[in-house]
């Protein structure tokens, strides 16, 4: 949403606030990058005894936050971004699912998770 919001704003010559959001977007999309694998940690620890859960799901959520850094670090206009972004995220969601299934990151996710306070 923020991105179109970015787009219309220029499309009506509102420049200043365009900076001014991009700024204040770029802060968000760090704290997201902290915020989201120890969001992910936390979530994961405290559904650990649960009969559903699912440490392995953690390479999703963990190659998710790091498709989203590669794109926002891109910060480039949307044109060049295409081919790159849909391959970032495509080799990201497929190293996702190797990562699922491979019995070394259950092992992993579950040591990582329940190290959480």
């Amino acid at each position: 949403m923020l991105f179109t919001v970015q787009v219309l704003l220029i499309r009506f010559k509102r420049v200043s606030v365009h900076k001014r959001l991009g700024i204040a977007m770029v802060w968000l999309a760090g704290l997201m990058v902290i915020l989201g694998p120890s969001t992910a940690l936390t979530v994961q620890h405290r559904s650990m005894d649960q009969p559903n859960a699912d440490p392995a799901f953690l390479s999703v959520q963990f190659t998710d936050i790091l498709a989203f850094s590669g794109l926002v670090a891109t910060r480039r206009r949307l044109h060049p971004a295409y081919v790159i972004g849909v391959a970032w995220v495509l080799a990201n969601q497929m190293t996702a699912m190797v990562l699922y299934r491979a019995p070394f990151w259950l092992a992993f996710s579950k040591k990582v998770i329940a190290h959480r306070p």
